[in-house]
């Protein structure tokens, strides 16, 4: 999970940095498009797919589409720790410790504004603590499987 976070602190924080310094009259309408798509869809596949494409949609002005191409594999390859960070909030001592939206909205006016360097910090944070709430559930899986071999005496049952 570390490895995959860090390169995609590298690679999105370039594609975020060069998308933010090449974005066009038409960027803001894009992202604010895709934002809305997002917050309209419903838990599932539908927001899944509106969550890619908003993050897509983020990174679309950056020219380098070797790199975009590399942003887009990287996503797909951390599908499995949204879902155990999604999984993770539903647990009681994290939940409502995560308001997606507002990290969101934020990175989505800190592009808006064309302040690079602060979509770059609030991008980077997003994917952090997506990656530990994933640790965590990962954390509590694990120990919550543990457990139930236990008998009752302390045994490993087989």
């Amino acid at each position: 999970i570390e490895e995959l976070l860090d390169l995609r602190r590298i690679n999105e924080g370039a594609a975020m940095r060069l998308s933010v310094e090449h974005a066009g009259a038409g960027h803001a309408a894009v992202i604010t498009a895709a934002m809305g798509r997002m917050t309209r869809a419903e838990q599932g596949e539908d927001r899944a797919q509106a969550h890619r494409e908003f993050h897509g949609a983020l990174l679309s002005a950056c020219p380098n589409q070797r790199l975009l191409t590399l942003c887009a594999s990287l996503f797909e390859s951390s599908e499995l720790h949204r879902q155990w960070s999604a999984a993770a909030l539903q647990r009681p001592a994290h939940r409502g410790g995560r308001h997606q939206d507002v990290e969101h909205r934020a990175i989505l006016e800190a592009v808006v504004a064309r302040d690079a360097d602060l979509a770059v910090e609030l991008h980077l944070q997003h994917l952090q603590r997506t990656v530990e709430l994933a640790l965590a559930y990962v954390e509590f899986r694990d120990s919550d499987a543990t457990q139930s071999n236990i008998g009752s005496r302390g045994r490993r049952l087989a």
